[in-house]
């Protein structure tokens, strides 16, 4: 039974430049759900610590932090730029980190059954209850291209993000012609069509999987409402999905089997028993796997780029405290460059000649713009740190949250929205 929002929590998932385009839907989005009587919170993706690797590993990790947030939501809102036909780089990491099986409905609930008989599963997955709450989303894309064939894969991807928890897509939509920053706000109906995307998250919540209502454009899968289809001779299978049937005369397409479909209970619970099944057959040859292996550990080409160590000085954090919430590591994963503003004094321990001298040899184009030198107060000077990405013009805060862009600033494209 839907509670319509009231005391539910929607999480809205911003996957793009902070108030560029895709935040804006997203925030008419949350605006609309509110007023509906839902509590809403923005988490920026682009804010959060995900290490994704070996060479991140030393680096904090916010995964679990948003964890926590994804699982005690309600409602799931994901607004997300348009890029090489696809999503945002940062919601593919997401579903790297946190969608897999340990977000997998079927597994918990699998998982949760056997412990309840006292046994123990081969495949020992994190167990976390509330991954089997109730819980509805919808998707926002946007993107600058006119045409079609640039979007196709968008809203496909987007769906990797609430099938494996079960979660009810009630509406989704995706824009065209935004190809400059921020320039949906040209477009008043696609901020109404994002509000509207907000009320019906919003008048779901609360709602079971099999309770909730698609609100959205209807589609042809009956599972996900998309278009994009695999064809093997007459059999057509949900490219999205997986939902199977039969192409018909007139291009008419007849649904025969929608348990194959991943968004279906049905089909993850088989997979759950497959992930366990294939568990058991390679315990035994575990040991010949492994031998198997190490002729390839004993071939190595690998490459990797020169690394030299960040000198202390230029260490996030060194010498002045940054509040957890607003700090953001100037690492070479970003390929930032820092320079202090120059003044009088000291800064971090750093005199204003030291400083001119450590950054004398800085290439031009890895060093950040500043402002023309004025007389500031050493306290004012450490705060005034100035960021260059390699590929964006945009300054960054000291705080290591984004300042406001200016459309000047940025080239104009997808990636901008």
């Amino acid at each position: 039974m839907s509670t319509s929002g009231t005391g539910s929590r929607v999480l809205g998932l911003g996957c793009g430049q902070p108030d560029g385009s895709a935040e804006i839907l997203l925030k008419a989005a949350l605006r609309a759900a509110e007023d509906e009587g839902a509590e809403v919170e923005l988490v920026r993706l682009d804010e959060l610590r995900l290490p994704s690797g070996a060479a991140e590993a030393a680096e904090p990790d916010d995964a679990w932090w948003l964890w926590e947030r994804l699982v005690e939501c309600d409602g799931l809102i994901v607004s997300t730029p348009i890029i090489s036909r696809t999503v945002a780089a940062r919601l593919k990491l997401l579903g790297d980190r946190l969608l897999g099986p340990n977000a997998d409905a079927a597994i918990i609930a699998g998982l949760l059954a056997l412990r309840s008989q006292g046994r123990e599963p081969a495949v020992p997955f994190r167990v976390d209850e509330r991954v089997l709450k109730p819980r509805v989303a919808g998707f926002l894309a946007v993107g600058g291209s006119l045409t079609p064939q640039w979007k196709t894969l968008t809203l496909p991807i987007m769906h990797t993000t609430t099938f494996s928890m079960h979660i009810a897509v009630v509406d989704q939509v995706q824009f065209a012609g935004a190809g400059t920053p921020r320039s949906v706000v040209l477009d008043p109906a696609a901020i109404d069509r994002a509000a509207v995307l907000g009320r019906n998250v919003a008048s779901q919540l609360g709602a079971t999987f099999g309770e909730a209502r698609y609100l959205g454009p209807p589609g042809l899968c009956p599972m996900c409402h998309l278009d994009v289809v695999a064809l093997h001779g007459a059999d057509v299978e949900c490219a999205t999905c997986g939902a199977r049937g039969r192409l018909g005369p007139g291009s008419q397409v007849t649904w025969t089997d929608l348990s194959t479909s991943v968004i279906s209970m049905e089909e993850k619970q088989s997979h759950a028993v497959e992930i366990q099944q294939t568990a058991e057959r390679h315990r035994d040859l575990r040991p010949e796997i492994d031998e198997r292996a190490r002729a390839f550990e004993a071939y190595d080409r690998t490459v990797r780029p020169e690394r030299t160590p960040l000198p202390a000085w230029q260490r996030p954090g060194h010498g002045r405290a940054v509040p957890e919430s607003g700090r953001r590591p100037v690492t070479q994963r970003k390929t930032l460059r820092m320079a202090m503003v120059p003044s009088a004094g000291s800064v971090n321990g750093i005199s204003a000649e030291e400083m001119a001298v450590r950054t004398a040899g800085w290439p031009a184009s890895c060093t950040a713009r500043v402002p023309p030198a004025e007389p500031i107060s050493a306290r004012t000077a450490s705060a005034a740190v100035w960021y260059r990405q390699t590929h964006s013009t945009s300054p960054w805060a000291a705080t290591g949250r984004p300042a406001a862009v200016s459309a000047a600033s940025m080239p104009p494209g997808e990636d901008s929205a």
